[in-house]
């Protein structure tokens, strides 16, 4: 879910890289307040590592909250990196 009120972070992509490309990446994601999860998901949808993680992550965060019976709220803990 997009916060306007929060502030941008800096992007973690290594510069130059083609993230495009075939290859293996190592994902992590980290829920909002480090609240376990276990659940089982379907097939990602092709296309991108972007696409893919914003998909599963937007599936999850709906699932989660008509569970929890909470619309709206955070799921996702935000990355912040101090360079």
């Amino acid at each position: 879910m997009y916060n306007s009120g929060m502030k941008p972070h800096k992007s973690i992509r290594l510069k130059g890289y083609d993230y495009s490309r075939a290859g293996a990446y190592f994902v992590t994601i980290c829920t909002h307040n480090n609240v376990s999860i276990k659940m089982e998901f379907g097939k990602p949808k092709p296309g991108s590592l972007p696409v893919i993680v914003g998909s599963f992550k937007s599936a999850v965060a709906k699932q989660i909250n008509l569970m929890r019976n909470t619309p709206g709220k955070e799921v996702w803990q935000r990355i912040i990196m101090n360079i």
